[in-house]
C-alpha cells in the first residue's frame, strides 16, 4: 500500500510538473507570437515611411544638396583663401613648389567633407523621422494624397523650390564663407602668436 501511495504521489507530481511546465511556457509562446506580429507591423510601418520618402523625391533633394556642397567648394578656392589671408596655407602661395599639393589636398578635403551624409544615410534619417512622427494610418493617408495629381504637383513645386535654393546657395555661401574663414584664420594666427 505504501508503494502504491508512493507511485500515485510520483504520478501526481509528474502530472503537476508537466502542467506547470506548459503553463509556464504558454506566456512565453504568446510573447514570441506577439513580438513576431509587432515586428511585422513595425516593418510594414517602416516600409510605408520609406515609400513616403521615395514619393516625395528626397533622393533628388539629396543630389541637389550634394551638388551645392561641391559648388560651395568651387566658390571658395585655395586662391580665394590666399587672397583673403596670405598665410592661410602657412605661407605657401600660388607659384610655390608645394602649391599643386595644397590645391590637391584642398580638393580631397572638400570632396570628403561633402561625402557625408551619404544618400542612404540621408534617406534613412528621413524615413525613420516620418516613421517616428506619423502613425501607419497617417502615412497611408499622406501616400494617398501625394500619389494624387495635386500631391505630385506639390512634390514637383517643392523639388523646384529646393533646387532654386541650392542653385543660389553656393554663390551666397561661398562669398560669406571666404570672409568668415579669413576671420577665423586670422583669429587662429593671433592666438598662435600670443602663446
Amino acid at each position: 500500500m505504501i508503494t502504491v501511495h508512493s507511485n500515485l504521489l510520483s504520478m501526481c507530481t509528474l502530472a503537476l510538473t508537466q502542467q506547470d511546465f506548459f503553463m509556464l511556457r504558454l506566456p512565453l509562446v504568446f510573447a514570441i507570437l506577439f513580438m513576431a506580429v509587432s515586428a511585422k507591423a513595425a516593418s510594414a510601418h517602416e516600409d510605408s515611411a520609406r515609400q513616403f520618402v521615395d514619393l516625395l523625391r528626397y533622393e533628388d533633394q539629396y543630389s541637389k544638396y550634394h551638388d551645392a556642397c561641391i559648388q560651395t567648394h568651387r566658390a571658395v578656392s585655395p586662391h580665394t583663401l590666399v587672397a583673403q589671408n596670405p598665410n592661410y596655407f602657412r605661407g605657401i602661395r600660388p607659384g610655390d613648389k608645394q602649391w599643386p599639393a595644397i590645391v590637391a589636398a584642398y580638393e580631397e578635403y572638400f570632396l570628403e567633407a561633402c561625402s557625408r551624409p551619404t544618400k542612404s544615410e540621408f534617406l534613412e534619417v528621413l524615413s525613420a523621422s516620418y516613421a517616428k512622427m506619423l502613425s501607419s494610418q497617417q502615412l497611408q493617408d499622406a501616400i494617398a494624397f501625394y500619389s494624387s495629381g495635386t500631391g505630385q504637383a506639390l512634390v514637383s513645386a517643392n523639388t523646384f523650390a529646393t533646387a532654386e535654393v541650392y542653385r543660389v546657395w553656393p554663390e551666397i555661401n561661398g562669398k560669406h564663407l571666404a570672409k568668415v574663414t579669413a576671420r577665423f584664420q586670422a583669429k587662429i594666427d593671433r592666438l598662435a602668436q600670443s602663446k
